[in-house]
């Protein structure tokens, strides 16, 4: 195929047929891409399937989203979970963010086997999680829904004796000094406690605690009676949200509203007026939109093509066609109008052909003419 052939075929093929057939050649051609929703600056680790068995081993919990790079509901999702795990990345000490794309033929099998029946899908994996179940799903799209999840199933589990006491709250029998001591030495690194009033059935001190989690110098404190604060030099009253630190100085911090992160961004705010460096979050990677996509893997194919005859084993051509149809198909909502057209045309066409051999060394080079 030359360059002049390239051309003809890019101005007469609409934009319906190349959506359907970028989709069939990015998996048969086996064109090489760099694509993916998801890069490590996002707090997402992607994953593909000879790793999740030793990601699901690890001792911490594990957030992973099971998606399509071809399906639009997944594209549309990506920002939102971009979000979600960039504010999850300060609970990293407890909580790991994973992504797996279901539509690349070496992770479709675990998908299978982990019953992936929809997408985009995300579980939550306990530490050390046994392989024989599938996880636990989390409906919501909504981050301060899932959050609010996590920090529920968090909270349950039974952790290392180093966090411990994580989510174990203050009794009227520990004492103030205590607060400072940890597992390893007295008086370490540990220069500033926050104590927080957990009402019961409330979370708000969990998730205070994983909120701060980053912060190597403070220690947070659960506690479920206001009397306590007296064992700090604190009036007891209806404030809720108290700083100490080891020299006995002490101060009830007044939060903008009553959540986990509005406690924590007050505790920030006031560790920074003492003059404590707070690192910031990095922004997300931009998602590219559905038709950004598909331009780039157009452009990618196209690229090949005019280097070199685009020429495709019949087995990999006939593994693309079956993933196309098995796996990016039928998750487009609405196939109208001139996709519609395309995907009959498209549908012809494969009717026309005739495969011969056994695949392994048949191969066959695209023609204007087909």
């Amino acid at each position: 195929m030359d360059r002049a052939r390239v051309r003809s075929q890019t101005m007469t093929t609409s934009p319906g047929l190349w959506i359907l057939l970028s989709g069939v050649l990015v998996f048969s051609s086996r064109v090489k891409s760099q694509f993916r929703l998801y890069h490590p600056i996002d707090n997402v680790n992607q994953i593909n399937a000879e790793e999740v068995g030793f990601v699901l081993d690890q001792p911490t919990s594990k957030l992973v989203q099971f998606y399509n790079s071809f399906n639009e509901d997944c594209i549309s999702f990506a920002p939102t979970f971009k979000s979600l795990a960039r504010d999850l990345r300060d609970w990293d000490r407890l909580l790991k963010v994973y992504a797996i794309d279901c539509a690349k033929d070496e992770n479709i099998r675990t998908c299978d086997k982990l019953e992936v029946s929809k997408m985009p899908l995300v579980r939550y994996y306990p530490p050390k999680f046994d392989r024989n179940l599938v996880g636990i799903e989390i409906a919501s799209r909504k981050p301060d829904a899932i959050k609010q999840h996590l920090t529920s199933y968090l909270s349950q589990l039974k952790h290392s004796p180093e966090d411990e006491e994580l989510f174990k709250p203050l009794t009227k029998e520990d004492s103030a000094d205590g607060v400072f001591i940890t597992q390893n030495s007295v008086y370490n690194s540990i220069k500033n406690v926050v104590l927080v009033y957990q009402p019961k059935s409330s979370l708000i001190g969990i998730r205070t605690v994983l909120e701060l989690l980053s912060l190597k110098s403070l220690k947070v404190r659960i506690i479920e009676d206001r009397q306590i604060f007296a064992k700090f030099g604190l009036k007891p009253s209806t404030q809720n949200l108290a700083f100490v630190n080891r020299y006995g100085s002490h101060l009830f911090l007044t939060p903008q509203m009553e959540t986990g992160e509005s406690y924590a961004a007050t505790v920030k705010e006031h560790l920074m007026s003492l003059g404590v460096k707070i690192r910031k979050k990095p922004p997300t990677t931009k998602t590219p939109s559905l038709k950004e996509l598909f331009d780039m893997k157009q452009k990618a194919i196209l690229s090949q093509a005019v280097e070199r005859p685009l020429r495709v084993y019949q087995a990999d051509m006939i593994k693309g066609i079956e993933d196309f149809l098995v796996t990016i198909l039928p998750n487009i909502p609405l196939i109208a109008g001139k996709s519609k057209t395309a995907l009959e045309s498209f549908m012809k066409l494969l009717m026309r052909w005739q495969f011969r051999g056994n695949g392994q060394a048949q191969a066959h080079t695209f023609r204007n003419d087909t």
